[in-house]
């Protein structure tokens, strides 16, 4: 018995509904697949220019020789799908030979994967002043309000949103 006219197009929008729902599920989970990856590159390059750092840098001076990298994931902003304004941001521990450090990794999207800058918080010039007291073996300065550690631009040719 063939269907009535009416019976037949919600039948035809359930079905198309149900598509675009499949679909939107697979770009989802492809783009947090995505994201995943060019997280996972990002650190392996940040673990390798940390092992590299020559023993008169101002990072291995201020910590002792790299060691070790811990934590993992990533996070996006809610409105991550479309949106140029939201980076990748990785946060990690730096486990160095003299303390740890609190490793923050901004991802932008760029040409290529490259660390654009790695810098220390506070900078030397302004922990001059401070006294460093290493808590739990994480190194901080007694009067500095701010965050201490490392702090990463970084840049991937496949971080969404160029």
């Amino acid at each position: 018995m063939p269907l009535r006219r009416n019976t037949r197009r919600w039948a035809w929008v359930g079905a198309f509904g149900l598509l675009a729902a499949v679909i939107a599920a697979a770009a989802i989970a492809w783009t947090k697949h995505r994201d995943r990856q060019v997280a996972s590159e990002v650190e392996a390059a940040m673990v390798e220019t940390l092992k590299s750092l020559p023993a008169n840098n101002p990072i291995v001076l201020r910590y002792g020789m790299f060691v070790r990298l811990e934590g993992e994931g990533f996070e996006r902003g809610a409105h991550a799908l479309g949106l140029p304004t939201l980076p990748i941001v990785l946060e990690r521990r730096a486990v160095f030979s003299g303390a740890w450090a609190r490793l923050t990794i901004i991802v932008r999207p760029g040409t290529t994967l490259r660390l654009k800058s790695l810098s220390l918080r506070p900078s030397d010039a302004e922990a001059a002043g401070l006294t460093p007291i290493n808590r739990d073996g994480e190194l901080r300065f007694a009067g500095w309000q701010y965050s201490c550690g490392l702090h990463v631009q970084a840049e991937h040719p496949r971080c969404p949103n160029r």
